[in-house]
């Protein structure tokens, strides 16, 4: 799959490239070409060596609107080739009939037997187990483990991998059109066991932040500058914040300690040196605040809505190709005052609200919304053991 995605200053595209030539190997990549006109998703673009001449190809062949043309020099065309095929991963060539006769050797397949297991997307010998099982008349099954699933519709993981399985069980009774696979809406087991469980214990607004990782992570982020965005909003929050207001807030940084990636953490203790840090678990620092508030789209929202935690969520809307039932949903959650399309509107209802938090969140029309939220995206129920296993049996 080649996912490209316009810029959204309109300048130019970002290319956001998704391949996926085999069931064992997943690479992204950027390219920035100069178009001012939009490209469709490309599928089937015949192997990784084809690459740039399908994108290219494609491009010209989809620009009838202008009079631009698109070309590069043979010898531009002869370095990138070459360059293709030395940096070509080894498990694409020489090493790919040795990786799947070890695969198969090495365990042990039944024709008809389910597999549920997580992806191999960072796990070569993961990924060939799956495609042995393919082979062999296995039929594979995989599951949700965060956000973004039945909601987004540029979700370059799932589709490229998860989804490709027989069987996928998501969080909810909202799913994807027109996949391949058979989804079995089932309740998330991690955040069923926080179900209703919040209990105000102290007055604490906790800001919890998230990666920003260019390299891979093409469901958040299809443009990389957004990433100097994000970090700009929060100084925009906490500058808006009543200072009295401010006095209660803690700053949860994801991941909580230093990794190869920049340094959030780091960041907001340059920029305020007194904010307060808190590093140790998200869930209960979660059950206990008064307000949890999320800079971004990601896990903690399922388990806040979940839990009955009083969550404000703020993001660029536009970031974020949502399916037409998640735009619905947003849309009410930003009636109701979940959802807020900028940081410093977020800032200034908390401010506004702070002391009545409780009374807004435990409203009729809040509670109604979040009760549709969580069936349709965060199920849960306190048997799902029961549930997973009457839905399985069922299987044919």
């Amino acid at each position: 799959n080649v996912s490209l995605v316009r810029k959204k200053n309109g300048s130019g595209l970002v290319f956001q490239v998704a391949i996926q030539p085999g069931p064992y190997f997943s690479i992204m990549n950027q390219l920035r070409i100069p178009l001012g006109s939009y490209i469709p998703f490309l599928n089937d673009f015949g192997g990784y060596e084809n690459l740039v001449r399908t994108v290219l190809e494609q491009a010209n062949g989809s620009r009838n609107d202008t009079s631009e043309s698109l070309e590069f020099e043979e010898d531009f065309l002869e370095i990138l080739e070459t360059l293709i095929q030395h940096t070509m991963p080894v498990t694409y060539k020489e090493e790919y009939l040795g990786n799947i006769q070890k695969a198969q050797n090495d365990n042990h397949y039944i024709r008809g037997r389910i597999r549920f297991d997580s992806t191999g997307f960072s796990d070569d010998a993961k990924s060939f187990r799956h495609a042995a099982a393919v082979i062999a008349g296995e039929r594979l099954a995989f599951c949700q483990h965060g956000s973004n699933y039945c909601t987004t519709q540029n979700a370059w993981a799932s589709d490229g991998y998860e989804y490709l399985g027989d069987y996928f069980v998501n969080w909810g009774h909202n799913t994807p059109k027109q996949k391949s696979c058979t989804f079995l809406s089932l309740p998330s087991p991690a955040i069923s066991k926080i179900s209703n469980k919040h209990i105000e214990k102290n007055k604490h607004i906790i800001l919890v932040g998230t990666n920003q990782r260019q390299t891979n992570d093409g469901i958040a982020i299809a443009d990389a500058s957004y990433a100097i965005d994000y970090l700009k909003s929060k100084q925009v929050f906490i500058d808006t914040l009543d200072e009295n207001v401010k006095e209660q807030l803690y700053y949860i940084p994801w991941p909580n300690k230093d990794t190869a990636y920049f340094s959030h953490e780091a960041y907001i203790k340059r920029l305020y040196p007194d904010i307060k840090i808190s590093t140790g678990s998200l869930v209960k620092n979660l059950l206990a605040c008064r307000l949890v508030v999320l800079d971004h789209y990601g896990t903690a929202f399922y388990e806040a809505m979940a839990s009955n935690t009083p969550v404000i969520i703020y993001f660029g809307m536009l970031e974020l190709a949502f399916t037409p039932e998640a735009k619905k949903m947003f849309k009410r959650l930003q009636a109701v005052g979940i959802f807020h399309d900028s940081a410093y509107g977020a800032a200034k209802t908390i401010s506004a609200s702070f002391e009545n938090i409780q009374e807004w969140w435990l409203s009729e029309k809040v509670q109604e919304i979040r009760e549709e939220f969580c069936r349709l995206f965060a199920l849960t129920d306190t048997k799902w053991s029961r549930r997973w296993i009457k839905q399985l049996s069922d299987l044919q």
